[in-house]
């Protein structure tokens, strides 16, 4: 895989943390820091982990093989599968049957 996608699976929520860091600390504020840290970056990260499942279901295998080479968020990272593996499967479903019973 080769541009931004080849050094994290989610390069747009990395961006996102970087803008959000940046900022805090150029504004010099300890608010908006911890502002970063207890909000931003655990919803990131759930979104993160969210579509990771999605996109297991979508591809299976091949998801994970690409997942195993490129880290989720921090580039030259070790990639974190484990919320993937097979065992987990049934609850995999449940996250796609939840989104397709969403009203549009």
């Amino acid at each position: 895989m080769r541009g931004p996608y080849g050094i994290v699976r989610h390069p747009s929520e990395v961006r996102t943390l970087a803008l959000a860091i940046g900022t805090a600390t150029m504004v010099g504020s300890v608010f908006a820091a911890f502002l970063v840290l207890l909000v931003l970056f655990p919803l990131v990260w759930w979104r993160t982990r969210l579509e990771d499942k999605l996109l297991h279901m979508e591809h299976g295998a091949a998801f994970i093989q690409s997942a195993r080479r490129v880290p989720a968020l921090v580039p030259f990272c070790a990639s974190e599968t484990r919320h993937l593996l097979p065992h987990r499967a049934s609850r995999d479903h449940s996250v796609s049957d939840n989104l397709s019973r969403r009203p549009h």
